[in-house]
């Protein structure tokens, strides 16, 4: 458990510190769409180690945010 939690902890704090150093190197208007992948890892994770059923509304979801990633970078 505390393992868990550690790195689980670790992997945020890097992700925040990576966030932080793409936003000095690259413009917001372009780093900020991109976080909705958030979701997408969201998805994955949840359907490969959690045993969450992919449903159409959830694929169709994920499809809807890259395209809108795509349209919007």
């Amino acid at each position: 458990m505390v393992l868990s939690l550690l790195f689980g902890g670790i992997c945020y704090g890097s992700g925040a510190l990576l966030n932080i150093y793409v936003l000095k190197k690259v413009d917001y208007t372009v780093v900020f769409p991109l976080t909705s992948i958030t979701y997408i890892w969201t998805f994955l994770i949840a359907a490969l180690f959690l045993k969450e059923p992919m449903t159409l509304r959830k694929l169709v979801g994920v499809v809807c945010i890259i395209l809108g990633t795509i349209l919007i970078i």
